[in-house]
């Protein structure tokens, strides 16, 4: 009697494996119908006083430079923002990226263009100004050790109850 049923469960069990296989597998076709590529979002200035400074936004997603964001096969909303101080000047693009259809394209109406991506590539923003670039130097957090916080407390937590406990033995 406990032979069949082993043979049931191992049956059962193969079932269940052939099952997840063909669902990961589908999953994985089902991923590849879309088409997603790296594109590398960069800033300089146009006299060369700075670079990777304010935020590219795709489809209302503010990007702050420098990133690598993935973007799917097709056409995005593109921005910028701008530090004041700032203006801009152009798109600098490479690879299988394109604006409103050109692969150096000067803006007529700021924050109004089409970001068509086929490929991997680089979109690079060009401005102006004199007050748009940093003075430079590190930001640095002055609270080193914040994220041993948590670890800190269950440890203190684990050492009072031991204690509780080693006091409570001895009476």
């Amino acid at each position: 009697m406990s032979g069949k049923f082993r043979l049931v469960s191992v049956l059962l069990v193969a079932t269940l494996i052939i099952l997840a296989g063909c669902s990961i597998m589908a999953f994985r076709a089902n991923a590849q119908t879309q088409q997603f590529y790296r594109v590398l979002l960069r800033q300089r200035h146009q006299n060369g006083a700075c670079v990777d400074v304010g935020t590219i936004v795709i489809d209302q997603t503010p990007h702050p430079l420098p990133a690598t964001v993935m973007l799917a096969y097709g056409d995005h909303q593109l921005a910028v923002s701008l530090p004041s101080g700032c203006e801009f000047v152009m798109w600098e693009l490479e690879g299988g990226v394109y604006i409103n259809g050109d692969s150096r394209f000067q803006a007529t109406v700021l924050n109004s263009w089409v970001l068509s991506v086929r490929g991997e590539g680089t979109v690079r923003l060009v401005n102006r100004g004199t007050g748009c670039c940093g003075v430079g130097g590190i930001v640095a957090e002055t609270q080193t050790f914040t994220f041993l916080t948590p670890y800190l407390i269950a440890v203190g937590l684990i050492a009072t109850t031991a204690a509780v406990a080693v006091k409570k033995r001895r009476d």
